[in-house]
């Protein structure tokens, strides 16, 4: 028989030392597939990527303030980015009141499209600036620079 009277497998080990060391080896084995395992998300690290915000009805001034070359951080975060291309417009909103429905151009006011090239990560979830922050069209950011502040911007395009 393969356990005696005394509940040891071959007369040599106990049935609850195998259970334990059983118990420890699926342990180990688990731990290994966490941290070596196949999670099935394709990662691409350390690539750069092209990110495009839109900053609507800010002044003058600020066209003073963007240079490319010019590194954009999140305000109060991380860096998304450094500007490659700097194109402006008037800023139209749409007017409310007698002209309701219309769009109505502010005089000194101005849409600013902002290229970056941002470093992160690019996976099948989407695009990561440094990693940790998702990208993508229509999310709202704010963003600061060394000489301009603004909280009023949208993420316009996110193309690799």
């Amino acid at each position: 028989m393969m356990i005696d009277e005394k509940g040891k497998l071959f007369g040599k080990i106990s049935v609850i030392d195998c259970l334990i060391i059983l118990v420890f080896l699926v342990v180990i084995a688990g731990t290994a597939y966490k941290f070596f395992g196949d999670d099935g998300i394709s990662v691409k690290k350390n690539d750069t990527f092209t990110t495009v915000v839109r900053i609507d009805g800010v002044k003058a001034f600020y066209l003073d303030a963007l240079h490319t070359g010019e590194v954009v951080y999140e305000l109060n975060g991380g860096k998304l980015g450094t500007i490659t291309k700097i194109e402006t417009q008037p800023f139209q909103a749409i007017f409310s009141g007698d002209k309701e429905g219309e769009y109505l151009t502010y005089e000194n006011r101005y849409t600013i499209y902002l290229t970056l090239a941002t470093e992160g990560t690019v996976n099948s979830s989407g695009f990561y600036a440094e990693g940790n922050r998702q990208l993508f069209s229509g999310a709202s950011v704010s963003v600061q620079s060394r000489l301009f502040a603004n909280t009023s911007a949208t993420i316009y395009a996110v193309t690799e």
